[in-house]
């Protein structure tokens, strides 16, 4: 979270900002920035592009921990997932169903990957939308719940929430469709 402080003394001011990171309460990055109230207009904008510039860098520096630390799948297990999304793309009934059974057996290997359920669950939505499926209503029903189970297993991978808009799209679920692809986002 970000948070600071704006003090003025005469035709001074100043601004204080901090990045606190909201698990551990830590001060990830602090600043103090000086300029006159004469010149607030330029001395807000530098100050914002400042904060904005730090922000970015502190964010893709978490970014960066977070994906150093989160768990590496098995490597048979990650070419299972990247084979069934090349084959979903080719966007045909046999091609879609090779791509489920591709992330079946990913999850069987790991079952804790979140790509495997937000893989499994586009070849649920794909068969809906195409009517690959003697049961549309299921296929929604299963799209939705592995969207919710890779958002379970990894609440940080935007997969999950792309899928799960996807399926909330398709039930005509148009607030938690745009709340999904938000989180996405």
């Amino acid at each position: 979270v970000a948070v600071g402080t704006l003090r003025r003394a005469g035709d001074q001011l100043r601004i204080t900002a901090q990045l606190i990171e909201t698990e551990t309460s830590r001060t990830l990055w602090s600043e103090r920035f000086d300029g006159m109230l004469a010149h607030v207009f330029e001395f807000q904008d530098e100050v914002a592009s400042m904060i904005a510039a730090r922000l970015a860098t502190q964010v893709s520096a978490a970014e960066r921990r977070r994906i150093i630390s989160s768990p590496v799948p098995d490597i048979q297990t990650y070419g299972l997932v990247l084979r069934g999304q090349e084959l979903m793309l080719q966007y045909k009934q046999y091609t879609n169903s090779h791509a489920r059974q591709l992330f079946e057996v990913a999850a069987e290997s790991d079952p804790a990957y979140s790509r495997v359920y937000s893989g499994l669950s586009r070849t649920f939505s794909l068969a809906w939308r195409y009517r690959w499926t003697d049961d549309p209503q299921d296929s929604l029903e299963r799209a939705t719940l592995l969207a919710r189970q890779a958002i379970e297993h990894d609440s940080m991978d935007a997969r999950g929430f792309s899928e799960l808009g996807y399926a909330q799209l398709y039930r005509k679920r148009h607030e938690e469709a745009l709340a999904a692809y938000e989180r996405a986002i």
